[in-house]
């Protein structure tokens, strides 16, 4: 488990070195420029259990471009064997899709509605909702499920540009019961 973040500490500072090296290039060549480059690499824990171990890297970037971006990534873990631990053995919420994992159509209106609840009507005049509203929240990308202390976490992030609009969904394990695979719960003595 160690090991595992340490390479992903490695890369994003290497990340962070291409950032500030990019944006000092562009000062150089353009002397009335003054771009600074922002990085900000942050770790919580959402559930420490006996059996799992999980947590959300959080990292705002803004390089050169117009927007600055962001990304959420959960890394969970099987305290048993100390390898990376895929929610989706436990919450069986997508299916195989023509661009690959999805969705189920059930979740997806899950995520809608939390993101849209998470909203107020004047938010961006009302550019995050209609964003939000079109979006069919399909695709899964990978390291975007995390196991928390209150429920699942989904972490969709939509396109770059509009990416503001989105943020971490906190879907209760009480709404997600019915797609329970009740053997791996015992496996991993899973009790939420």
């Amino acid at each position: 488990m160690s090991q595992s973040l340490a390479k992903r500490d490695r890369q994003q500072l290497a990340m962070a070195r291409e950032c500030a090296k990019d944006v000092a290039g562009v000062n150089a060549r353009e002397k009335s420029n003054t771009l600074v480059a922002e990085f900000e690499l942050r770790y919580e824990v959402l559930l420490d259990t006996p059996q799992i171990y999980s947590l959300v890297q959080r990292l705002n970037i803004h390089c050169i471009g117009p927007y600055p971006a962001f990304a959420e990534n959960a890394l969970v873990f099987d305290l048993a064997t100390g390898q990376h631990y895929n929610p989706l053995r436990l919450y069986a919420i997508t299916r195989n899709g023509p661009d690959g994992a999805e969705f189920l159509p059930a979740i997806r209106t899950l995520i809608r509605q939390a993101l849209i609840a998470g909203r107020q009507p004047t938010d961006q005049k009302n550019e995050c909702l209609r964003v939000l509203k079109r979006d069919d929240i399909r695709l899964l990308e990978k390291d975007t499920l995390g196991l928390g202390a209150q429920g699942l976490h989904v972490m969709y992030s939509g396109p770059h540009v509009v990416q503001a609009c989105y943020g971490d969904v906190v879907l209760p394990y009480a709404r997600l019961k019915k797609f329970l695979n009740t053997q791996e719960a015992q496996r991993i003595h899973w009790v939420h």
